[in-house]
């Protein structure tokens, strides 16, 4: 088994667009105990997996060997004082193939720091032009994909 060192991930102080990016390279590095730790106590995904150690394992088992992260592009994000929306292009591989895809993430503050709380996903018909993949272009999505 080839193992390759990270640096770790600091969470504590990191804004609302950069958690987003912490949180790709979370994914990307198969460090899923840190991917637990960025959820919100009140997301779903905390909800489904009260045990962060239960969410390892699935994470392991379910999506370590189909999904790749590959790039990760932050390309909007306002911030109010407990909330904040980042807008992200998200390439990965599933199944050995490439999807391209944009999330809306909402984040909250929890203990000091931003936390994911829920997404929307754009997965079909995106936009050639990036510019056009913004905030008012996800309120007009149909139907609305929340995670």
């Amino acid at each position: 088994m080839n193992s390759v060192c990270h640096p770790p991930i600091v969470l504590d102080g990191l804004a609302p667009d950069q958690l987003i990016l912490a949180r790709f390279e979370a994914f990307r590095n198969a460090d899923f105990a840190l991917v637990y730790d960025t959820f919100h106590r009140e997301s779903t995904l905390r909800r489904q997996f009260v045990n962060r150690d239960t969410y390892v394992g699935y994470a392991r088992t379910h999506l370590q060997s189909s999904y790749r992260m590959l790039g990760c592009q932050i390309l909007g994000h306002d911030c109010k004082e407990d909330e904040a929306r980042v807008i992200s292009l998200m390439t990965v591989e599933v199944d050995g193939k490439s999807q391209r895809y944009a999330e809306l993430a909402w984040l909250r503050r929890e203990k000091g720091r931003w936390c994911y709380h829920r997404g929307q996903r754009w997965d079909e018909s995106l936009p050639d032009h990036l510019e056009m993949i913004d905030f008012a272009a996800f309120d007009r999505l149909e139907p609305k994909l929340i995670l």
